[in-house]
């Protein structure tokens, strides 16, 4: 597993949700907005993904360089689930569908006392035709934590498929590769992943969508935030304005079909056209209740099972003999989650007769929840999350509400409606504030 760091961002989905947004018709057809694409992160948070471990190749490899404590490496960047189906529908044949190019490989060693790598980019199997990167050691142990070591490295283009729908389309996507020393870790280790941690490369994409739109004579601005398949975030703002950045607590990206409010008008996200970048998005009539994870927003009625078994917990019934609920997702993995432990307990103590709490644990061992809340006396309710199994659950409170930092607090009032909404210590001194009015 990776390392875990303070707030880390994680892509995770989980557990079961309640009702479904409440919207309006649409007031007319479909606005488009045409996008310009720009080679940097922009308004996002620089997202790493790291390349997989090849144990044993399904090509021909061509080109490799000679040197010392070789490491085969390959970063997937489509799914090829449906090229079964594309292949019996008479889609494809079956020389296309070996052709399918949905990822790159690299290649990752040492030679002379350096860190040497190369990405095949232009993905011909052959290593020889690419540029082969020369590194002091020290570097893969510094890009753990320094951002901008990380941004000097040269941007690379490459190109790759894509299946939508019922074809294959050709993409291209820029960003740049970084050794990162033990970004995993294997528990039960031997010499081959070793020295696959010691020689890990990580990609970070560099690139975004940026452009202009008017809505009922008021001007707005949109950033698209590409990702590995179709799981593009978008972040909206006032013309003039700059986009809020993701160490602002009010930063909140949004997904196609999330209704989005724009001062007092609201939009639905139709879709995002990456080969034409184009935006489409619906403009919607009056909006009776909002229902998302931002603040001013209403959460949905999510069901739970408790620690103890209890399957009748709701977070509608948490609001309704309290003025507020406050809902902390933590983990007992998470350090920064336990210093803030007698804090929580004492926001408990202070305002026990008018405030519920529910920590939502995202953990992989539910006895060790069980034991540091007991141990800790954390006398209020708890409900656990399997971190091992988030990728057979889909539309839960975690997904919904976007809990992406741990850890992270959600104060809403006895109408459900969301008050205040941040991550650490600052949205806990925030949280304060609201009680003592």
């Amino acid at each position: 597993m990776g390392n875990k760091i303070l707030y880390s961002t994680i892509i995770i989905a989980l557990l079961v949700f309640g009702c479904k947004k409440e919207i309006s018709e649409p007031l007319d057809s479909d606005n488009i907005v045409v996008l310009n694409k720009i080679k940097e992160s922009g308004p996002f948070l620089r997202d790493l993904i790291p390349f997989s471990y090849v144990d044993s190749l399904k090509v021909g490899l061509k080109g490799i360089p000679d040197i010392d404590s070789l490491t085969i490496q390959f970063l997937g960047l489509s799914k090829t689930s449906s090229l079964d189906s594309l292949l019996e529908n008479g889609i494809i044949n079956l020389t296309e569908k070996e052709a399918f190019i949905n990822g790159v490989y690299g290649v990752s060693g040492i030679s002379k006392g350096k860190q040497v790598f190369v990405i095949d980019t232009n993905n011909d199997y052959d290593f020889s035709n690419d540029s082969l990167y020369e590194l002091s050691l020290d570097i893969r142990n510094r890009t753990n934590k320094d951002i901008t070591l990380r941004d000097s490295f040269p941007n690379s283009e490459l190109i790759y498929n894509k299946i939508s729908g019922s074809q294959i389309t050709t993409r291209s996507k820029s960003f740049k590769i970084i050794p990162y020393r033990n970004y995993f870790i294997y528990k039960n280790s031997n010499e081959k992943t070793k020295m696959f941690c010691n020689l890990q490369l990580v990609a970070q994409f560099t690139e975004h969508w940026q452009g202009d739109f008017s809505l009922l004579e008021q001007e707005f601005k949109v950033a698209v935030k590409g990702g590995l398949g179709d799981r593009y975030k978008f972040n909206f703002q006032k013309k003039g304005l700059d986009f809020l950045v993701p160490s602002n607590p009010e930063y909140f990206l949004y997904s196609i079909k999330d209704t989005v409010k724009l001062d007092s008008n609201y939009i639905t996200i139709d879709s995002f056209n990456e080969i034409d970048s184009t935006l489409n998005f619906k403009v919607l009539d009056e909006m009776k209740t909002m229902v998302g994870k931002r603040k001013g927003e209403y959460l949905s009625n999510y069901q739970f099972t408790d620690i103890n078994n209890n399957s009748n917990l709701e977070t509608d019934a948490l609001t309704e003999n309290k003025k507020y609920l406050l809902i902390d997702f933590w983990g007992t993995w998470c350090v920064p989650c336990k210093e803030l432990t007698p804090e929580l307990k004492n926001i408990k103590l202070d305002y026990e007769r008018e405030l519920n709490i529910l920590s939502v644990a995202f953990d992989d061992d539910i006895s060790k929840v069980k034991k540091y809340s007991s141990e800790n006396n954390m006398n209020w309710f708890h409900v656990f999350v399997n971190n091992k199994e988030t990728k057979n659950h889909k539309n839960d409170i975690i997904s919904e509400l976007e809990i992406n930092s741990f850890p992270t607090f959600i104060l809403v009032d006895s109408n459900g409606k969301i008050l205040y909404r941040g991550f650490g210590k600052e949205a806990l001194s925030g949280i304060k504030e609201i009680l003592k009015e």
